[in-house]
C-alpha cells in the first residue's frame, strides 16, 4: 500500500468515526409533523406546555388523528419566527425610546 493510499484510508476511517453517528440525520428527510414530545424537546418546554398551546389554538394539530396529537412542522417554525420577531421588535422599540 502506497503512502497516499494509507493517508486516504486513514482519512476515510477518521471521517467515518467522527461523522458516522450523524450521517443518518443527513440522509433522513425532515419530518412533516412532530409529536408533542418532539415539539417540547425542540422548544425546551414540558409536554404539558405544548399540550396547552395546542388546546388554546396557539399550535394547530392535524385533525382526525384520534388521541394522537401531531403538530405540523410549519406551525412550529412559524411560532419560533413570530417569537423571534417580537423579541427583535421589542429591542428596537427600547432603543428608540432611549435615544
Amino acid at each position: 500500500m502506497t503512502m497516499e493510499e494509507q493517508i486516504e484510508s486513514a482519512v476515510e476511517r477518521t471521517i467515518q468515526r467522527i461523522l458516522g453517528p450523524h450521517l443518518h440525520r443527513i440522509a433522513a428527510p425532515e419530518p412533516v409533523v412532530y409529536t408533542v414530545a418532539q415539539v417540547a424537546g425542540m422548544l425546551q418546554v414540558s409536554e404539558d406546555t405544548v399540550g396547552r398551546m395546542v388546546k388554546r389554538g396557539r399550535l394547530p394539530k392535524l385533525p382526525d388523528m384520534g388521541t394522537k396529537v401531531l403538530i405540523p412542522r410549519r406551525a412550529v417554525d412559524d411560532l419560533v419566527s413570530v417569537s423571534i420577531e417580537k423579541v427583535v421588535t421589542t429591542k428596537d422599540a427600547g432603543r428608540k425610546t432611549a435615544a
